[in-house]
């Protein structure tokens, strides 16, 4: 009698996965069969109600589909889920699918920490560049202390071809503590200029001196003096301010112009008034 209540159980059983995973086969082929991309994810919620998180099978189906809506679907499933195997899939899907990264990014955009450590093992060194510049870009996203470490760590190795962008990326996030290693790279011939670039914006009023060495000394470059102009503009009293700008406006530096009138835009006196007129004149 007990074998056969046990046989009865398990045919329910074998029946009722037959009958779910007919289901979810029957709600898949609605979602291909669906024409825009919110109609699809619509339909893609019915999923969500059957074991699709635990198993990723269909999800998995819709973002390796030719079509891109199918994958944007895909990529809707996958956040809903929570599945580690489909965060990954996204991820990579990232790096191969130049047209879903609008939709992954801003997936990742509402919960950048949980896919920190998938996308530092997504680095690899010869990716090609738009696409690598496209993984940093996320990185500015999901600084936890992973990336941080992980961004750091790239600045660090003198050999690696990928300090200056790892350094822009750390910087670029403004949750970071970022003003000791900032600062730490201010001899650094390679990464020098984007530590200017950073104390300028985000520095100190007292770096205010430093910034005036930089326009005190010849052998300064223009983008040094691109940013002590800035520095000058926020920290500096009204008389810096008008020596600095008369000064590169007299000297008449061509390639520097553009970026002083838009650090100086509003500053006019009579002086001012008849250099910028003068630069105009001349065809400048």
């Amino acid at each position: 009698m007990n074998i056969l209540k046990f046989r009865f159980a398990i045919t329910l059983f074998v029946f009722s996965l037959s009958a779910q995973t007919s289901d979810s086969e029957k709600i898949y082929q609605s979602i291909l069969k669906a024409t825009f991309t919110q109609d699809k994810i619509e339909v893609a919620r019915a999923l969500l109600k059957k074991n699709e998180c635990k198993e990723g099978l269909y999800t998995e189906k819709l973002l390796k589909d030719s079509n891109y809506w199918n994958r944007e679907a895909g990529i809707y499933l996958a956040g809903e889920c929570k599945n580690p195997k489909l965060d990954k899939a996204v991820c990579e899907l990232f790096i191969e699918d130049h047209m879903t990264r609008t939709p992954v990014r801003e997936l990742i955009k509402k919960n950048p920490n949980r896919y920190s450590k998938i996308l530092i093992s997504l680095y690899k060194k010869d990716l090609w560049d738009p696409t690598k510049k496209e993984l940093f870009q996320l990185y500015e996203l999901t600084q936890d202390e992973d990336t941080t470490n992980f961004l750091q760590g790239l600045v660090k190795d003198l050999k690696s071809t990928d300090r200056i962008i790892a350094f822009q990326s750390l910087l670029k996030n403004k949750r970071g503590d970022n003003d000791y290693f900032a600062r730490s790279f201010l001899q650094d011939k390679e990464l020098r200029k984007y530590s200017l670039q950073w104390l300028a914006e985000s520095g100190k009023e007292s770096d205010l001196e430093l910034f005036k060495n930089i326009l005190a000394n010849p052998k300064s470059n223009l983008e040094e003096f691109a940013s002590a102009c800035l520095a000058v503009k926020k920290w500096g009293d009204t008389k810096e301010k008008k020596v600095t700008y008369l000064r590169f406006l007299k000297e008449d530096t061509q390639s520097l112009l553009p970026i002083l009138f838009s650090i100086f835009d509003g500053s006019m006196d009579d002086e001012i008034f008849k250099e910028v007129g003068r630069l105009t004149r001349v065809g400048k």
